[in-house]
């Protein structure tokens, strides 16, 4: 009897396994998971713009395969020397607290530099006194960053640096805000803590009480160092993004 009883419970905890379903789309407060042709313009805007020499393009971007597709290329003007991709979520999604994340294979080319970013929603100030949350990758190097200003308006907050020669695979990057700190992740596993007090002891604002947009952007040059010509166009894939 009690083999038998062993069995039937081993029986229902194997069909328990076998019959749980997966996450679903319908237990996420936000995803996106690029299965269709073209970029969810209602929640998406892929911008073409210049700022300070660094350049996007709505046509480096596209949906094809699964997958987001953002490319950084070298473009033909001196104000426009490369041009990539950049989409965001303002005006159309914002975010609330929680963990964000997006499966993404970003590029290792010289002067290429990738970023899953995230912006506090405008109150009428500066963008930085809105708050500015970066991991943004180059070089090797993984950046999180925690942005705000001072009493003067000035840019203040914390950065923190990894290594990481991995970053033409897939990894998953994960930001997850709550109201008195924010962590970063990569591929589950906790990279850094930003809190609430450390901010404030630097003298820095902490306006991070508010919902955030989503940034996604493949770029080069500027930030990102020289670009070797040989190494471009490269292409950034993001397999989805789900909060």
């Amino acid at each position: 009897m009690k083999r038998y009883l062993a069995v039937l419970v081993l029986g229902v905890a194997l069909a328990c396994v076998q019959t749980a379903s997966p996450t679903s789309a319908a237990t996420y407060a936000f995803h996106d998971e690029f299965s269709g042709t073209s970029l969810n313009t209602a929640v998406w805007t892929a911008e073409t713009r210049s700022l300070g020499g660094v350049c996007s393009s709505a046509s480096n971007v596209r949906v094809s395969g699964g997958y987001l597709r953002m490319t950084a290329r070298q473009g033909s003007t001196a104000d426009c020397p490369w041009v990539g991709s950049r989409l965001v979520t303002a005006n159309k999604r914002y975010l609330g607290y929680g963990l964000v994340q997006a499966r993404v294979k970003w590029n290792a080319a010289p002067g290429f530099w990738g970023g899953f970013v995230m912006f506090g929603k405008a109150s009428g100030g500066s963008r930085l006194a809105d708050g500015e949350i970066d991991t943004e990758i180059r070089d090797g190097m993984i950046h999180y960053r925690l942005w705000s200003v001072d009493s003067a308006d000035r840019r203040c907050g914390i950065a923190i640096d990894k290594p990481n020669n991995s970053l033409d695979q897939w990894h998953t990057f994960g930001v997850n805000r709550q109201p008195s700190y924010t962590q970063f992740f990569l591929d589950g596993v906790k990279q850094a803590t930003i809190t609430k007090s450390q901010l404030l002891a630097k003298g820095c604002t902490w306006p991070f009480e508010r919902r955030f947009s989503l940034v996604l952007s493949a770029r080069a040059g500027g930030w990102g160092g020289t670009p070797d010509p040989a190494k471009f166009p490269v292409t950034a894939l993001v397999d989805w993004v789900r909060q």
